[in-house]
C-alpha cells in the first residue's frame, strides 16, 4: 500500500489539469495532442525499405501546466517481451517546455531502451509543428507533426546529411485517438464521401479551388532553370477561373524549393520533397472533402496525383479517370528523365520505390482495376504490352474516338458504380489536348483531344454523383508567352464545370 501511495503522489505532483493560466494563450501549440493515441510506426533504412510496427503514445500537461510530457511505447505493452530486439524498440519520454522569452518550445527526448537522447526546438510553421535539432552524430534532424485533427495526426522524422539541402525520411508515425469505449482499429476508415455528401452531384456540394503549384515532379528544362508549371494557378485565376465556376478559393499548398536533384536512394528526382508535399496536400484536400466540398486542385505537375489520392485512401474505395496524353507508368529503371511526373500512375498503383509507392501503409492509393486511362497516344509496342499486363482499362486516343467518347465514359461509369466504389478522382494532364491548341507542355506529341472533346468528357464525369474531385496540371505559362493557350484552357474548363451560363453542371 505504501508503494501505491507513493506512485499516486508522484503522478499527482507531475500532472496538471491544463496549461498555466498566465501563459495559456501562448501554449496551445501541442495542446491538440494531449490524450491517448494508438500508433502505426514505420521505420525506413537508408535504402528505403520499411519496418512497420504498432505502439501507444500518451500526452499530458505536467509541471503546473508549464510543459507537455509524453510517453511513447513501441511495441505496445501488451506485446512486449523480455529480450526483445533493440531495433525499433521504444519506451521513452519527451518533455516539451515552453520558453516565454523566446516564444519557442524546448524539446528533450530520451529512449530508455537504447539510450538515445535528443534536444530540439519546436515552433509552428504553417499548419505543422516543426521540431529541429541535431542527431547525436551531429547531423541536422527535424521531427514534424502534421495533419493534426481531433482524432488523428501524422509524425515524420527526417535527417539531413548535407546540412539541410536535402532531407531523408527515417520514420513516420500515424496516430489515432483512443476512444473511451474502445481503442478501435488503427487506420480506421473515415466517414466515406458517399456518407458525407449523400452522393450529391459536385456542384450541389460546391466547388473549392486549391492551388498546388508543385514542379517537383519534372526535370529542369535547362541547366539552372525550373519548370514553369508552378505558374499555372496564377494564369487560370487571372482569367477568372474561380469566379466563373462559382468556386470558393481555399488557399495554396506551397511546395518546397525546387532543385531537380535525383534522390540517390530512389532514383527519382526530388523524391523526399515529393513525399513531404504529398502528405501536406492530402491534409488540405481531405479537409475540403470532409467539409462536403468538391476540390479542384490547380497544379503543378502530375506528381500532385499522389497527394490527392492519399487524401481519398482513408475515405473509402475510389476509382480514377486518368485523362493524359501519356500513361505515366514509368519506373526509375525505365525512365530517362527520372521525374515523378512520368511515374505518378505507377507510384499510385503501388509500383516503384516504397518512399513514394507506399505513402499509405495499407497499400496502393488506388487499385489498378479501378483506373481508366483516357486519350493516351503515341504508345509503342513495348509500352502497349507493358500496360496490357496491368488490370487498368486503357482507351488510347484512336480507340476512344472509334468507340465514341460519350459511350465509353458512360460504360466505365456504370462499371465503377457496379463495384460499389465510394467515388472517383479526375486527373487532367493538359497534354491530353491536341498539340495544335495546347503546345505549352513539357512533353509534346502530335494530335490529342480537341477542346470540345475534353469538355464533353469532363461534363460527363462531373455530372456523376460519384465524382469527388479533380486536378489540372502540366500547362506551362513560360511556354505560352502570349497566354493564348492558357485563356483557351480556362474557357474549356469553365464550360466543363458550368452550364455555360455560370452555373455548375449537375446530374
Amino acid at each position: 500500500m505504501v508503494e501505491s501511495t507513493q506512485t499516486d503522489g508522484f503522478a499527482d505532483a507531475l500532472r496538471a489539469a491544463g496549461p498555466l493560466a498566465t501563459q495559456s494563450d501562448a501554449m496551445t501549440l501541442y495542446a491538440p495532442l494531449v490524450g491517448d493515441w494508438e500508433m502505426e510506426l514505420i521505420d525506413y533504412d537508408a535504402e528505403g525499405s520499411r519496418r512497420v510496427s504498432k505502439g501507444e503514445w500518451y500526452f499530458a500537461w505536467v509541471l503546473e501546466g508549464r510543459a507537455i510530457q509524453d510517453v511513447l511505447i513501441a511495441p505496445p505493452r501488451t506485446n512486449r517481451r523480455p529480450g526483445q530486439p533493440v531495433q525499433g524498440n521504444r519506451y521513452g519520454t519527451t518533455l516539451r517546455v515552453y520558453d516565454p522569452e523566446s516564444g519557442v518550445w524546448r524539446v528533450t527526448w530520451i529512449n530508455a531502451v537504447t539510450g538515445a537522447h535528443n534536444t530540439l526546438v519546436g515552433r509552428k510553421q504553417d499548419d505543422e509543428i516543426v521540431q529541429e535539432g541535431r542527431a547525436e552524430q551531429g547531423a541536422p534532424i527535424r521531427w514534424i507533426f502534421s495533419r493534426i485533427t481531433p482524432q488523428s495526426f501524422h509524425w515524420r522524422g527526417e535527417v539531413s546529411l548535407d546540412e539541410g539541402k536535402s532531407w531523408q525520411l527515417q520514420a513516420e508515425f500515424f496516430g489515432r485517438r483512443i476512444r473511451s469505449e474502445s481503442a478501435g482499429h488503427l487506420f480506421q476508415e473515415r466517414p466515406k464521401l458517399s456518407d458525407v455528401s449523400q452522393r450529391a452531384a459536385p456542384r450541389q456540394r460546391g466547388y473549392a479551388v486549391i492551388e498546388a503549384p508543385s514542379n517537383l515532379g519534372l526535370r529542369p528544362p535547362r541547366p539552372g532553370a525550373q519548370p514553369g508549371v508552378r505558374h499555372l494557378p496564377e494564369v487560370l485565376e487571372a482569367a477568372g477561373f474561380s469566379k466563373r465556376v462559382g468556386a470558393v478559393h481555399t488557399g495554396r499548398v506551397e511546395p518546397p524549393p525546387y532543385s531537380g536533384a535525383i534522390d540517390p536512394h530512389t532514383g527519382i528526382r526530388e523524391a523526399p520533397a515529393i513525399r513531404d508535399y504529398s502528405i501536406r496536400l492530402a491534409g488540405t484536400v481531405g479537409e475540403i472533402i470532409d467539409h462536403g466540398k468538391f476540390p479542384i486542385v490547380l497544379g503543378g505537375d502530375c506528381s500532385i496525383l499522389l497527394g490527392n489520392l492519399l487524401a481519398l485512401r482513408s475515405r473509402g474505395r475510389h476509382g480514377l479517370f486518368f485523362l493524359d496524353g501519356h500513361p505515366d507508368f514509368a519506373t526509375p529503371e525505365t525512365s530517362e528523365s527520372k521525374a515523378a511526373a512520368g511515374m505518378d500512375l505507377a507510384l499510385a498503383t503501388g509500383h516503384g520505390p516504397a518512399l513514394l509507392s507506399s505513402l499509405d501503409p495499407r497499400g496502393a492509393l488506388v487499385r489498378e482495376d479501378d483506373v481508366v486511362l483516357l486519350g493516351t497516344r503515341g504508345l509503342d509496342t513495348e509500352w502497349q504490352q507493358r500496360l496490357s499486363r496491368t488490370r487498368m482499362t486503357l482507351y488510347t486516343l484512336d480507340a476512344l474516338r472509334r468507340a465514341g467518347i460519350a459511350d465509353r465514359i458512360r460504360h466505365e461509369l456504370t462499371k465503377l458504380q457496379a463495384k460499389n466504389v465510394d467515388g472517383f478522382w479526375i486527373h487532367v494532364d493538359v497534354d491530353v489536348l491536341d498539340d495544335a491548341v495546347m503546345p505549352a507542355v513539357d512533353s509534346r506529341q502530335p494530335d490529342g483531344l480537341r477542346f470540345e472533346e475534353l469538355t464533353l468528357a469532363l461534363r460527363l464525369l462531373i455530372r456523376s454523383p460519384l465524382a469527388v474531385g479533380m486536378h489540372i496540371g502540366i500547362y506551362d505559362p513560360d511556354l505560352d508567352p502570349q497566354g493564348t493557350a492558357g485563356r483557351a484552357l480556362t474557357d474549356a474548363l469553365v464550360s466543363s464545370l458550368t452550364d455555360g451560363r455560370g452555373r455548375g453542371v449537375e446530374g
